[in-house]
């Protein structure tokens, strides 16, 4: 980086001097735009092949179930093997947008032609301006108007940079508020609920009775409630099989329930008198 301290500003020095702060500017803005063209290189890749990848899995998963079909007679594969790479292919282009791959990579392009158009005028009006001078000694107000004009310029460009900057900053943060909801929404799916069984008429049970979810006993007793904990959001069925004296089943009452994810959900069962 040329040095611009301690320049001569008589009217001898003055056209190398200002020579000297022109190539120092158009030195650091050309610094920009390589930074953003090595930068570009890389955010380019990860996009293309994140997105490409992405794509082919979203691809094949919606083919998946033909091909479990067509191979079932030879291959067993399981059903949910499509949910996964579809999943999967999803997930990428989550990752692709947290990490910022394809926005950094169309906003360094933007940035860089905008640097690179910026820099293109400044070096034409350079040149048109010691086109115009010619071997003149220039006055203070005109130098001291070029110098404006020049570190106008290098202030734009900071400013262009900075603005960049800033988007990544709001995008970032953007990203980050994006995950922690997907996060937060992956558990609020995934919570397990609770189901109360309330028995109505239990006395009619002399033996008591049994209560099952998917054909898996929880509890046995006798009296007017029950409940199942930690059930896992989705289908399933529920009984109550009532008992005699003897311990033999003398009814069984299932029904079905949907549980959503972190809910108490209530069923009430209804003991038949078995005289």
């Amino acid at each position: 980086m040329k040095e611009i301290s301690n320049l001569d500003w008589s009217d001898a020095g003055q056209r190398e001097s200002l020579t000297m702060v022109y190539e120092h500017i158009v030195e650091m803005v050309e610094g920009n735009i390589d930074w953003y063209n090595e930068n570009i290189k890389g955010k380019k890749q990860w996009a293309s092949r994140i997105r490409l990848l992405s794509l082919g899995a979203l691809g094949f998963g919606t083919v998946i179930p033909v091909i479990v079909d067509a191979v079932s007679p030879f291959l067993s594969l399981p059903a949910s093997l499509a949910t996964l790479v579809l999943a999967f292919g999803s997930g990428l282009i989550v990752f692709d947008r947290y990490m910022g791959y394809s926005t950094a990579w169309m906003r360094f392009r933007q940035t860089e032609m905008l640097i690179g158009a910026k820099l293109e005028a400044f070096q034409y009006q350079w040149m048109s301006d010691n086109a115009t001078w010619g071997n003149q000694v220039l006055e203070e107000d005109e130098l001291a108007l070029i110098l404006n004009r020049m570190f106008e310029f290098r202030a734009e460009i900071n400013k262009i940079v900075r603005d960049e900057t800033q988007l990544w900053i709001e995008e970032f943060k953007t990203s980050i508020k994006m995950l922690d909801e997907n996060f937060q929404q992956i558990i609020e799916a995934t919570r397990n609920g609770t189901i109360t069984v309330e028995i109505q008429d239990c006395e009619n049970y002399e033996g008591g009775w049994i209560l099952s979810i998917d054909n898996k006993e929880v509890e046995r007793g006798n009296g007017r409630s029950a409940a199942i904990m930690d059930v896992k959001p989705g289908s399933h069925k529920v009984s109550i099989e009532g008992l005699d004296d003897e311990g033999n089943i003398i009814e069984k009452n299932e029904k079905p329930i949907t549980v959503n994810p972190g809910t108490d959900h209530k069923l009430v069962f209804i003991a038949k008198n078995s005289n």
